[in-house]
């Protein structure tokens, strides 16, 4: 099976061609030539898989096929589909608890007592806690608490998890709705009016990120599109779909 799996893949055999006599001896003395030197863009998890059907010490190879098929199901790629827009509010409801509760507990409940109709410390701790909270874990894991819970993830244009880069970028354009919101509060003259337009703008400014938001391009928000970023659910492979049946 691991001959058959080497040849598949590289189009050659793993031992030199010759005489019976010196492909026997090469399979029980010799090594076989490594895979990379036919195909140098193979995965480490496929290579490791040959290498362990072709193992010299029967105890090193796999003991059965369904060992074997299990390692070559796992190599396939996730299938994903792309994550509802009910499943991302709630996940950003978790989040924007879990910010609020971190805030809260660095700068207190009470508004800030300097006068001024922002408190634009409370802004930027929050950034700072949303990169922190958020930006990281989706940037290395694909997934902030919230999304974790819900069962939805963060990928970047191979599929895999974006990048502290890519983490941080979305963190700040969402970040752009809470400094315009708080733009819209400084100019307001009449204190009574403030919770009314401090909510109209928030539902108004978070509301442009769903312009972009199409059932074709897998729901993806504004700030999806600028990072090449997608949001999706992970879905049972065909294979385990099909043990299960």
């Amino acid at each position: 099976v691991g001959v058959t799996f080497y040849s598949l893949l590289t189009g050659s055999l793993p031992y030199p061609s010759g005489s019976m006599m010196q492909v026997v001896a090469a399979v029980l003395n010799g090594s076989p030539a490594s895979l990379t030197q036919h195909r140098s863009d193979l995965p480490a998890g496929v290579i490791a898989v040959v290498q362990k059907a072709m193992a010299r010490r029967v105890e090193d190879r796999y003991q059965s096929y369904a060992e074997f098929r299990a390692d070559v199901a796992a190599l396939r790629a996730v299938e994903v589909a792309p994550a509802t827009l009910w499943d991302r509010f709630r996940a950003w409801v978790v989040d924007g608890t879990v910010n609020l509760i971190v805030v809260s507990l660095m700068v207190g409940l009470a508004p800030s007592t300097s006068g001024q109709p922002v408190d634009w410390r409370r802004i930027v701790v929050s950034l700072v806690v949303a990169l922190l909270v958020v930006g990281i874990p989706e940037g290395l894991r694909g997934a902030s608490a919230g999304k974790w819970l819900v069962g939805i993830r963060v990928v970047g244009p191979l599929g895999g998890a974006p990048g502290l880069v890519r983490g941080f970028a979305r963190v700040l354009l969402l970040a752009l709705t809470d400094l315009a919101t708080a733009g819209v509060q400084s100019v307001v003259v009449e204190p009574n009016r403030i919770a009314a337009v401090t909510l109209v703008s928030s539902l108004l400014f978070h509301g442009l990120f769903l312009l972009t938001a199409r059932r074709r391009n897998g729901w993806r928000l504004l700030h999806d599109v600028l990072t090449g970023t997608r949001v999706v659910r992970p879905q049972a492979s065909t294979a385990h779909r099909r043990s299960e049946t």
